[in-house]
């Protein structure tokens, strides 16, 4: 049996909601990614990462490098459907082109409250709204950017933690 672990960066919970659901199907030790930057993960054979994105950007990616030789899974959260979104710039943005390679990832749906967010975090999401979803000719909007202006300032939530059976499925067989 291997020993993995479940890492996670969540601002406003939807990823350590996940991630605690993760560990426990898994039955492996759960931690936010900040109270495990001196750990040695060295003796790891999965390490499995979630995090929000903000601004398409994942916090704490270096995380896969404390040990190269462990399987790694990384999991987003974010408020797009995983089915209709590319995520594939935000990943290279995020994570050198070898890693990729290696990396298996899985998207999966958070929830957004508005009246909880960081000032800066609101401020982001209405310079997006305004500057350059509402600017967007209406054949050109994608079904992400219609959700965005018909969701903007209130509270979704689109957390379903079933949507993560397919990386408890991966261990399976152990």
């Amino acid at each position: 049996m291997s020993k993995k672990i479940v890492l996670y960066y969540s601002k406003y919970g939807s990823t350590a909601e996940y991630a605690k659901y993760l560990s426990e199907g898994l039955g492996c030790e759960c931690f936010p990614v900040e109270g495990a930057k001196d750990m040695d993960l060295s003796d790891c054979d999965v390490i499995i990462f979630g995090a929000g994105l903000y601004a398409g950007k994942i916090k704490h990616e270096d995380v896969f490098l404390k040990n190269p030789k462990a399987r790694r899974i990384l999991f987003t959260v974010g408020i797009a459907d995983p089915e209709s979104s590319d995520y594939s710039d935000i990943l290279k943005r995020n994570f050198s082109e070898e890693l990729l390679k290696d990396l298996e990832v899985f998207h999966l749906r958070g929830r957004l409250d508005y009246k909880n967010m960081t000032l800066v975090h609101r401020a982001m999401m209405w310079c997006l709204i305004n500057f350059k979803v509402k600017r967007t000719k209406p054949e050109d909007m994608t079904e992400d950017m219609k959700m965005m202006i018909e969701t903007y300032g209130k509270e979704v939530d689109f957390t379903d933690l079933k949507s993560a059976e397919p990386i408890l499925k991966l261990f399976n067989e152990e």
